[in-house]
């Protein structure tokens, strides 16, 4: 667990967790509309149980992965967000690392977020991605750690321009672009290095 000013941040696990795992949590936070569209839908309550039980996995295999974030003063769901140690050789990967360099290949993070409507335009994501960026230079030793979002999302540009994130580029991947998920959107890349 970690704390910050206004958050306590857990790291997901899975129903098979203690206390069962952030699966509810989970399903609230993809039900949210603005959430869901950015994701290809709302997470039934058997995917945000897989989607868990993934993080779990990376946590106990990596090191890393996201965190569920609470509000520290009422307990309420913030929305999850921290890293993720993206896979070798993906499509995507491979992409992102030509624009950034070879520095950023050899632990692949990917820093990013998702919030609840009532922890929107509080800087809470800003908040989340402080604290993984202090966790993958400070904890894991990483030289570089890269946010990637869809050109059109404001919102996450402007959260990784207040994280210090510089703009790299472009990928195309899939995401959402009018209206629907489609499979080359284009997403901006930012990235930081110590």
């Amino acid at each position: 667990m970690r704390l910050t000013e206004r958050l306590r941040l857990e790291p997901v696990s899975g129903p098979g967790a203690v206390l069962g795992g952030h699966v509810a949590d989970l399903v609230v936070l993809f039900a949210d509309p603005w959430v869901a569209r950015w994701y290809g839908g709302e997470w039934s309550p058997e995917v945000a149980a897989e989607r868990a039980a993934e993080m779990q996995v990376a946590w106990e295999r990596d090191s890393v992965s996201k965190w569920i974030a609470y509000e520290r003063d009422s307990g309420a769901l913030a929305g999850r967000g921290g890293l993720s140690r993206m896979t070798a050789g993906t499509s995507v990967a491979v992409a992102i690392e030509e624009l950034v360099g070879a520095e950023w290949a050899v632990d692949r993070l990917e820093l990013g977020w998702a919030l609840v409507e009532s922890a929107r335009g509080r800087g809470l994501a800003t908040e989340i991605g402080r604290a993984g960026l202090e966790f993958a230079f400070e904890t894991l030793g990483a030289r570089s750690v890269i946010s990637f979002t869809e050109r059109h999302n404001a919102a996450s540009r402007a959260v990784t321009e207040r994280l210090g994130m510089t703009y790299a580029g472009e990928i195309t991947a899939e995401g959402w672009l009018e209206g629907s998920i489609h499979p080359d959107a284009p997403f901006a890349v930012h990235v930081l290095r110590t």
